[in-house]
């Protein structure tokens, strides 16, 4: 027979007559999950007198309530070109079941409490898959979503999934998840047309960059607006490395588009100016066409001749 006595502390709690001791035998359960951790002492004897002590520390396990999460799905930032019709930015956050409605909202800054400010862009109930996504991929959605970076420097913007309806105070945190879409500008440029002459087929345009940078200039007879940018069709002509202000040729027919695009595809377009056509140049009788300053002239005088026009 053995004899164990179980001490808490340094007091002796209870004694127990027990059966010879199986490995696999539990003797002690049901001990009580205490705000602080709590050591026992056991003291085991043989039929000898014999003893052994050990000791067992019993820590608290806090019990934690079952709380609503919010998580990022995919990749944690996007980087796309600002404009009016071509920012997509879609977001797909992993909602837990308790969250009936998701909000999203952004700010230019990050934040720790995403619940106060912020501008709202979308409040959506989560799908049957426990997700809730911002748009549904397709480009162009996000147009109006964040305001055009007209700026020569990129914009972040961070875009907050938060409860709809979430009480301060409670046991459970606030759930939240975040990503981040930097937003660049399109290459700001303007276009001058020279005057071209009667006759002539081709006449020449000035494209004027005005941000800082190497940038591609390429010429288009159309424009198509799918994807990240403009893209041009039916191109004509391409100038690489372009910076500043640098002349292109185009006919003195038909309608084209000039595009500026920077070394991270972000692309500014405009239509091209038409030009105007004047009389550079012909044939001329000097004895009909003409006016003089003086009719009576002395030697020595300035004598102003003034070809004028046939029309």
């Amino acid at each position: 027979m053995l004899l164990i006595r179980l001490v808490l502390g340094h007091y002796l709690r209870q004694l127990l007559l027990l059966q010879p001791l199986l490995l696999s035998r539990k003797y002690c359960s049901n001990i009580p999950n205490n705000t602080a951790t709590t050591t026992y002492y056991i003291r085991v004897f043989s039929n000898e007198g014999c003893y052994k002590d050990t000791s067992v520390s019993v820590r608290p396990k806090p019990c934690q309530p079952n709380c609503p999460t919010v998580t990022l799905i995919g990749q944690g930032s996007n980087e796309a070109c600002s404009g009016p019709l071509y920012l997509y930015a879609g977001s797909q956050m992993g909602v837990s079941k308790l969250i009936r409605f998701c909000k999203f909202v952004y700010f230019t800054s990050p934040t720790t409490n995403p619940y106060t400010g912020g501008i709202l862009m979308a409040t959506l109930k989560p799908e049957a898959d426990s997700t809730a996504t911002l748009d549904n991929g397709l480009p162009g959605l996000l147009s109006s979503r964040f305001p055009v970076n007209t700026g020569n420097t990129p914009l972040t913007y961070y875009v907050y999934a938060i409860q709809k309806s979430f009480i301060a105070g409670a046991a459970c945190p606030p759930p939240s998840a975040v990503k981040t879409y930097t937003l660049n500008p399109v290459p700001a440029f303007t276009l001058d047309s020279i005057p071209a002459c009667v006759g002539d087929t081709v006449y020449k345009v000035n494209v004027n960059i005005l941000t800082a940078g190497s940038f591609r200039v390429i010429v288009a007879t159309g424009i198509a607006s799918i994807g990240n940018g403009p893209i041009p069709t039916g191109i004509i002509q391409t100038v690489e490395n372009v910076s500043g202000m640098t002349p292109i040729t185009l006919k003195t027919t038909g309608d084209f588009a000039v595009f500026v695009q920077d070394t991270k595809g972000c692309t500014g377009f405009k239509s091209s100016p038409k030009t105007f056509i004047q009389i550079c140049e012909g044939t001329y009788d000097l004895a009909l066409d003409k006016s003089i300053s003086k009719k009576i002239a002395k030697i020595g005088d300035d004598i102003t001749y003034t070809i004028k026009s046939m029309e």
